[in-house]
Parts: C-alpha cells; structure tokens; sequence
C-alpha cells in the first residue's frame, strides 16, 4: 500500500471514530438515547469530509514544491535531520530572516542555533523549527535541524514539519539550487 493511501485511511478512520464518539456524547446527553444510523452516518461523513481536506493539502503540497518521491516518514509529526552547508551560522541567521515564510515566524538566537516558532495555520497549532550548529570544519558545516508541533498532541500536521525541513535543506543549499524555493510562496 502506497504511503499517502496508508494515511489518508489513517485519517478517514481517525476522524471517524472521533466524530462518531462526539455525535455519540451529544446524543446521549441531549437527546438520552443514541439512533444508530445517525451516529454512522455522521461518523462517516465527517471522517470522509476531513480525508478529502487532507488529501487535497497534501497533493497540493508535493506539487508546489515538485516532491515526487513519498515515503512513510515525510507523514511524521516530528522530522530531524542532519544538513551540511557552506553558510556559517550568522549567513545561515540572515537568510532565515529574508525568506518569505521563515521570516514571518518568531526567531530565538542561542549561541550555537536558531528557534523558530510558526503561528497558528487552518492546518496546525504551530511548529517549533530548531537548527543547531553541531560542528564546523573547513568552511562545511554540520547543522542539525528539527521541526516538530508546538502540541505534543499532535497525530496529524498534513506533511507541514516535513516541509520546513525541506525547504530549509534548499535553502541552506547554493543559490543556484534553492532559486527554485524562493520563487515558492
């Protein structure tokens, strides 16, 4: 089974059973009793109304930044990886700061890194983006990045930590490769 199909079902089946055990509460404290139909039908409906707004976030993601391969790991709410690149931290600070998307987010300096807080979206609660400088040898240097839901929470962020690491991992990139990210958003 393809990755995006395993989470889109992940979804349906999530929400559904959430929304069903919401329908169910209201009914029983409502109404005092629980009508079978209405509870699967609603079940249903909203898990598959909240499966479509994730499918269509999603494929209109991966299309916006050209990612043709998916695997099982670009759906997790937490993303780390480790990036080399050419920029010192004070350069890599600076560029942050210019882009459009990373730049509208709250910045937190520390001595050897960068916090980076996204704001509330129709899709998350916000993310926390920390780059840290791990190490530094001959104009390489070695960065640790991590984005992960400000809410520990958090099960579903519609693909959106994995696409800050993404893009960042094409900015930290030369100019020559990461224009194509700057004509995004």
């Amino acid at each position: 089974m393809k990755p995006t199909t395993k989470y889109y079902l992940v979804i349906f089946f999530g929400f559904s059973l959430f929304s069903g055990l919401a329908v169910w509460i209201i009914d029983l404290l409502l109404i005092g009793e629980i009508k079978i139909l209405k509870l699967i039908f609603m079940s249903t409906f909203f898990g598959l109304i909240l499966m479509l707004f994730a499918k269509t976030s999603i494929e209109e993601k991966l299309k916006e930044y050209r990612i043709k391969e998916v695997t099982r790991g670009n759906f997790k709410v937490r993303q780390k990886r480790s990036m080399y690149s050419g920029m010192n931290l004070h350069e890599l600070i600076e560029l942050i700061k210019s882009d459009p998307v990373f730049g509208k987010m709250k910045k937190l300096e520390k001595h050897n890194g960068l916090v980076l807080r996204s704001r509330v979206s129709f899709e998350s609660w916000g993310e926390v983006i920390e780059i840290l400088q791990l190490s530094a040898k001959d104009a390489e240097y070695e960065y640790l990045v991590t984005s992960r839901p400000r809410w520990i929470i958090t099960i579903i962020d519609f693909m959106r930590n994995f696409i800050f690491v993404y893009r960042l991992e094409n900015l930290m990139k030369p100019k020559e490769t990461s224009s194509v990210m700057s004509t995004l958003l």
